[in-house]
């Protein structure tokens, strides 16, 4: 039974002195018999102290709060780093699942990242030399190319060509000679003989050298002039391209993809983070559902964890007394298992509706108690009850 008394007041303390008067009333004409008469004065002394209305009540102590803790992803334990009935602190790790995967990823996004900051720094810098002299370059080339096509063979470029073909059909007509050789002798075996292989290369070796010296001839086909016009826009477009003013729109969707990359890399950070159960709050390991190397499904209850470091007591008063509690008057509890050690408390709440029971009508009260300092051999008496508490009980309705 745990019992509730509520400081009343106090009576200021002094001391009553009864002592005769020399002048009564009452007196007659004899004064003298009148005093003769009185008892002899009597000193009392009233001491100092505090009165208290006891207003006693049952009732149970639960937790401030508990709190089931799941793993917010799919994956194999790979550590837990608590046991039930181990006190814990707000933030202190758990258990986490295995990562290798999600720091893969979270690496990957980085890169990805620094990629795109590089090329945002890239646009609103705008062109370097380099790439406007390779663009110069290249459009150069495509003009010299267009121009080739008006121009004329050489008398050197025509003499070679025609010094090539020569030496073609000279020796076209030495590997003919031998083909024709190796034929009389073995007409049968003819067909993939030495003679034969170099007859067919000296051939194409010839039609080749006779191809180029008409190509040398022969006027550019429309073909030829659309291709050369279309390299030289292309090369002229890319060179206006680094040379003009940067858009504002093409910094926009450079500063775009920064932004997402970065997103990327924060939420695939925070997937590793979360692979961590930790405590919410000071408290008390109730429940270890998984051992390392379990697997664990997203959102199972891994941990929970009640809140004893600042209970609070749910207690039953009649309604007889309840027009006399107030929300933050003070109390003191006392447990039974140790009667001898009062529990500081302060009525946090009073029900609004009464709750009857066998004829009985009280009103729910719920008296918060202070912090047990950490150390000290009440508090650890304390926790060693706390610790033995059942699972908190929600309230039905709200305070």
């Amino acid at each position: 039974m745990r019992r509730i008394h509520r400081l009343a007041g106090a009576v200021a303390a002094g001391a009553l002195l009864l002592s005769a008067c020399a002048n009564s009333p009452f007196g007659g004409g004899n004064a003298a018999a009148a005093q003769t008469a009185r008892p002899a004065a009597t000193r009392y002394t009233v001491d100092k102290g505090a009165i208290e209305n006891k207003i006693v009540a049952t009732g149970k102590i639960t937790p401030r709060g508990a709190a089931s803790l799941v793993f917010p992803r799919s994956g194999t334990v790979i550590t837990i780093t608590v046991k039930e009935g181990e006190a814990v602190k707000s933030g202190q790790p758990l258990g986490s699942l295995d990562t290798s995967d999600l720091v893969l990823t979270a690496q990957s996004q980085y890169y990805n990242y620094v990629s795109a900051q590089a090329s945002y720094s890239q646009t609103i810098k705008g062109a370097n030399s380099y790439d406007v002299k390779s663009a110069e370059a290249a459009l150069n080339s495509a003009k010299a190319a267009y121009n080739d096509l008006f121009k004329a063979p050489s008398d050197n470029e025509v003499a070679n060509l025609k010094a090539t073909l020569a030496n073609a059909d000279a020796s076209l007509r030495s590997a003919q000679a031998g083909y024709d050789q190796q034929f009389r002798r073995n007409p049968a075996g003819i067909v993939g003989s030495a003679a034969a292989v170099t007859l067919e290369q000296a051939t194409n070796t010839w039609q080749a050298a006779k191809a180029n010296l008409d190509k040398a001839y022969e006027k550019p086909a429309n073909s030829q002039f659309a291709s050369a016009n279309a390299q030289i826009a292309s090369a002229q477009a890319k060179l206006d391209g680094l040379m003009a003013p940067i858009a504002p729109e093409s910094i926009a969707q450079a500063r775009a993809k920064v932004d997402q990359a970065y997103i990327a890399w924060q939420q695939a950070e925070t997937n590793v983070k979360l692979s961590t159960v930790a405590a919410p709050f000071d408290g008390v390991v109730t429940k270890v559902n998984f051992d390392p190397g379990d697997y664990a499904g997203g959102g199972q209850t891994a941990f929970e964890v009640s809140d004893t470091a600042r209970p609070y007591f749910e207690i039953d008063v009649d309604e007889a007394d309840i027009g006399n509690l107030r929300v933050g008057m003070p109390a003191r509890v006392t447990l039974q298992a140790f009667a001898q050690i009062p529990i500081s408390a302060t009525v946090e709440a009073i029900a609004p509706a009464a709750t009857a029971s066998a004829n009985v009508v009280t009103f729910k009260v719920r008296l918060g108690s202070t912090p047990l300092l950490r150390g000290s051999a009440r508090a650890a008496r304390y926790r060693q009850v706390a610790r033995s508490l059942p699972e908190p009980e929600r309230p039905a309705g709200r305070w």
